[in-house]
């Protein structure tokens, strides 16, 4: 199971929980009657807003396939991506097989030529994943810089704005949650698997990288917006209690 494969549901649940929030929030001013109107200003602050999320995200999932990539240059090809034994389960040949057993098998080593496609497969995915990471690190990252810098200036003392702020931190506080606790519980159970289990000859090693890699990139993500938000909770209990004295 990849861990990216959670990534998905999770941001478009989190997009209807957003929706579900707007509309609370309009219901709210209108009932209070109070003035309620979308300008241009705050059309182009909640483009902002969502750009800036899925740029963020698109950086981050590049920084994640690079980190599984360096991480294989350290800790070696199989520590990321899956490499063949050299020895395998194959047909006894017929000169050497047992009449009495209906399937004969022993371990053998793998034709090296069958090793050589093995390792160039490996090395293919490797590379993949480095071109793959620079090319989405590069475009989630100016567009991230770009709209984080657009939403910076139209951003204004508004209750709607406020809002719109909110909104966005709440959302990637739950999107990086969830991605990083999965993602740091199926890391260190994988790399203690990797390290701990010796595999047999039925079985393959399970390579670790992808996981450990969404937990290093993830997790210190989680913890900036946690702090974050604790941060603001802090300044706005602070404020209420000026204001009520």
């Amino acid at each position: 199971m990849e861990v990216f494969s959670i990534l998905f549901p999770v941001a478009i649940l989190a997009f209807l929980a957003l929706l579900v929030a707007l509309s609370v929030f309009m219901i709210s001013r209108w009932r209070a009657g109070t003035p309620f109107g979308i300008s241009f200003r705050t059309i182009a602050l909640a483009y902002c807003y969502l750009m800036s999320a899925v740029s963020l995200l698109v950086l981050v999932i590049g920084l994640s396939m690079g980190v599984k990539a360096g991480l294989s240059d350290v800790l070696g090809r199989g520590f990321s991506y899956y490499v063949e034994s050299e020895m395998r389960m194959m047909p006894v040949p017929e000169d050497k097989a047992d009449p009495s057993v209906s399937r004969n098998r022993e371990l053998q080593p793998i034709p090296p030529e069958e090793q050589e496609q093995n390792a160039r497969r490996v090395e293919r995915q490797y590379k993949e994943d480095l071109i793959a990471s620079i090319t989405t690190v590069v475009v989630g990252g100016v567009v991230w810089a770009v709209h984080t810098y657009g939403r910076r200036r139209l951003q204004t003392e508004d209750a709607l704005d406020d809002f719109l702020s909110k909104s966005y931190a709440t959302t990637m506080l739950v999107i990086f949650g969830l991605v990083g606790m999965v993602g740091l519980t199926m890391g260190i159970n994988e790399l203690l698997r990797y390290y701990l289990i010796e595999p047999d000859q039925f079985s393959r090693r399970q390579s670790p990288g992808d996981a450990v890699s969404t937990a290093l990139v993830f997790v210190p993500i989680w913890f900036y917006y946690v702090l974050t938000t604790l941060k603001r909770g802090r300044a706005e209990a602070s404020a209420e209690s000026a204001e009520s004295m």
